[in-house]
């Protein structure tokens, strides 16, 4: 299981409601011009970190060289959905704290299956099917 360079930062309209955010290094100055430019709110704070599969993290030290001492549990989380059209299948991977997925899941209407390839009709169209990959994200001075 691969190693993830990322960008955690905080996201909101102004500091004080900002939340958490955990975005892939690669397209991060994408998403940071469409969060800012499209729905006009703040990026605040934003450093790198990597994260690591669960059972990779347990065997690595708690700190490093331009590392902290800052382990965040942070889930990646596949979402595939098949279109009913055409078939074709759509897949993204998003990461997010331990609990945070929990919280935010009625908003991609996914069901959670433990490493199922299963998508379920609903309503003439399928609901994401979602995998999730535990591990660590190490994060290095802001």
């Amino acid at each position: 299981m691969n190693r993830a360079n990322l960008i955690q930062c905080y996201v909101g309209e102004t500091r004080s409601d900002a939340t958490v955010r955990f975005v892939e290094q690669d397209i991060f100055e994408l998403w940071r011009y469409r969060v800012e430019h499209v729905h006009h709110l703040q990026i605040f704070d934003p450093h790198s970190c990597l994260w690591v599969p669960q059972p990779e993290s347990n065997r690595l030290p708690h700190a490093g060289p331009g590392f902290v001492n800052l382990r965040t549990a942070v889930v990646k989380t596949f979402f595939d959905q098949t279109d009913p059209v055409s078939g074709a299948c759509c897949s993204q991977v998003r990461y997010f704290e331990a609990g945070q997925f929990i919280r935010l899941k009625h908003l991609v209407g996914a069901q959670v299956f433990s490493n199922s390839l299963h998508l379920t009709p609903a309503l003439n169209r399928s609901v994401p099917h979602v995998t999730q990959q535990h591990g660590i994200a190490f994060g290095t001075a802001a």
